[in-house]
């Protein structure tokens, strides 16, 4: 058996909380562990283009009550590119119960 790590932050999105409006991505993050996360960024990434902008966020509470919580991030003004890589915490500043969920992507159509 796994020894008990504890109460960890666990930092999730996925592409159905990632929308597109015009130059602006709008993306839901959550923290669907039972601590507070603390500080991360969040990176929105051209797939053939490199990084476009890095947003911090201070925290996002744990969960004490079987509801995950939330924060929203609109970055907008953002280049135009085939496709925006949303992608949390990527520096690992945050230990996780889970790692594998952390990203989303949105298809733009400006190929």
């Amino acid at each position: 058996a796994d020894p008990d790590p504890g109460d960890l932050p666990d930092l999730a999105t996925s592409p159905h909380y990632v929308k597109l409006d015009g130059n602006t991505v709008k993306v839901t993050i959550f923290n669907i562990g039972s601590a507070p996360s603390g500080p991360f960024t969040v990176k929105v990434r051209c797939p053939t283009g490199g990084d476009l902008k890095t947003v911090k966020v201070e925290s996002i509470p744990g969960s004490t009550d079987f509801v995950p919580k939330k924060t929203e991030l609109t970055i907008s003004d953002l280049p135009p590119c085939a496709a925006y890589h949303i992608i949390v915490d990527e520096d690992n500043a945050v230990k996780e119960i889970f790692e594998e969920n952390n990203s989303g992507m949105v298809i733009t159509g400006n190929f």
